[in-house]
């Protein structure tokens, strides 16, 4: 079969009908109701079903709903006639809104977690019929709404009196009386480092969560999962006393972050680092190219993300020379630099710093617009610089002098501290893809000026 679906949006947002390729014949019709290679460039793109489920109606009139659950579903009948409604019970303005339409073989409907729904059968032998991308549980946020609330205005064919319905569903809250689901439900584990405390910030009404407390936390309840927790402190990484600190950090957490939410459907954001690479290539670098890493840290940083990816429902953003609010090399720079202090700086590694403030922002659009999953590069954009010529921009914007700031090659500053890990050459990311989601990364020049000015905003 080549035709691909029809979507069309409804009043609802996220709740799409569906003309699907049917094919009739003398012997009756064929059609796909779920084809993911097909299907992989329209709204439903991150939808991955793990339970079908069919509900069989043997008389005109049978009725369920109207239900609301933590999950996404793909309904169509595939015998029969039933009139669909659904209404909106997530959290914001458009609580409350409905849509209604018959539903027959050759059309679905994707309805998003959230979404009441609830059906009633206008044939004898109707069957309808669902995909679900997550499983059943106890810890999830159940809802559900009478279907015969005057409030909704849903003009039911057949009546309350001369339909068929369970005690159950008869005896579903009036919506003035439910429980709105909160519209994302997002975890942040390792909210004390720089991009946890950037995602806390961007993502308010999330629940921050310690990895050292990570085994009293049920993370079924979360929708989105955002993983920032890791040991950073590069040189200290090759160090051997702190192996195992560094891989339980940036490995085996991770490996247990992915299990737990690929169980329950749930999205894991887990984000990685340039030093996944050994800096040999010319040219940037793209989610393509394949890693080499050249120091422990990088290592444990390829096996997080390899434990991350273990997890369909996944996505990893690479990212370089982050600074935001601890320790950094942009803060390191400005002390130095309000303190007319000389620095021996490497001059030869090149790539873009990264705001912890602009990383969360690009992580807030991939979860927002429902980007497809896989990994992502970030930065901030603009030329390549070196670590030298960032702090003489530093230098400048303080009012020091940047001649006070010395460059040295990597081999040089090497021999010097022989306890330093090896650092790629070039860390320049490609921005291609985190572009074309549709988010612009700002330059990394405005980026740093503008962080500059916080710190000496906090010196009074």
């Amino acid at each position: 079969m080549t035709k691909l679906p029809s979507f069309s949006a409804t009043q609802i947002e996220g709740l799409y009908s569906i003309s699907l390729d049917q094919r009739p014949d003398s012997r009756g019709w064929f059609q796909e109701v779920w084809q993911k290679e097909k299907w992989s460039d329209t709204p439903l793109s991150n939808f991955m079903p793990v339970q079908q489920n069919a509900s069989f109606n043997f008389r005109a009139g049978s009725t369920r709903g109207l239900h609301a659950e933590p999950w996404n579903k793909l309904v169509t009948v595939v015998s029969g006639l039933a009139f669909c409604a659904w209404v909106d019970l997530r959290e914001g303005p458009n609580f409350g809104r409905t849509h209604w339409s018959e539903m027959f073989p050759g059309r679905a409907y994707f309805v998003p977690k959230g979404v009441a729904n609830g059906y009633q059968a206008l044939e004898d032998n109707t069957v309808y019929t669902y995909l679900v991308d997550s499983h059943w549980s106890s810890d999830g946020h159940y809802s559900s709404v009478n279907l015969f609330d005057s409030d909704l205005g849903i003009p039911w064919p057949i009546s309350a009196n001369e339909c068929e319905l369970s005690n159950k569903d008869l005896g579903n809250p009036q919506l003035r009386e439910c429980h709105p689901f909160k519209a994302k439900r997002i975890a942040v584990v390792g909210f004390t480092g720089q991009v946890g405390k950037a995602l806390s910030q961007v993502f308010s009404d999330s629940e921050q969560i310690d990895k050292s407390e990570l085994g009293r936390h049920s993370l079924e309840v979360f929708d989105y999962t955002l993983n920032a927790a890791a040991f950073t402190r590069v040189d200290d990484a090759e160090d051997n006393t702190n192996s195992k600190e560094v891989f339980s950090a940036n490995h085996g957490l991770v490996r247990e972050l992915a299990k737990k939410t690929s169980s329950t459907g749930s999205v894991l954001i887990h984000f990685s680092s340039d030093y996944v690479f050994d800096g040999s290539k010319i040219g940037e670098w793209t989610e393509a190219d394949s890693p080499s890493p050249i120091s422990k840290y990088g290592l444990s940083k390829l096996l997080g993300d390899y434990a991350a990816s273990q997890n369909p429902r996944h996505y990893i953003i690479r990212t370089s020379w982050v600074f935001g609010k601890g320790s950094n090399f942009v803060r390191t720079m400005f002390e130095k630099a309000i303190n007319n202090q000389n620095v021996l700086v490497v001059s030869d590694q090149w790539g873009r710093p990264t705001s912890a403030d602009d990383l969360a922002l690009f992580t807030k659009h991939l979860v927002e617009t429902n980007q497809p999953y896989g990994t992502y590069n970030f930065s901030g954009s603009g030329e390549l610089t070196t670590w030298y010529d960032l702090a003489r921009i530093i230098y400048e914007q303080v009012g020091s002098d940047p001649n006070l700031v010395t460059p040295i090659s990597t081999q040089e500053f090497l021999r010097t501290n022989p306890k330093s890990a090896s650092r790629p050459q070039n860390s320049g990311l490609s921005l291609v893809k985190a572009t074309a989601s549709g988010f612009e990364p700002p330059g990394w020049k405005d980026s740093v000026t503008r962080y500059l000015l916080e710190l000496q905003a906090t010196r009074g």
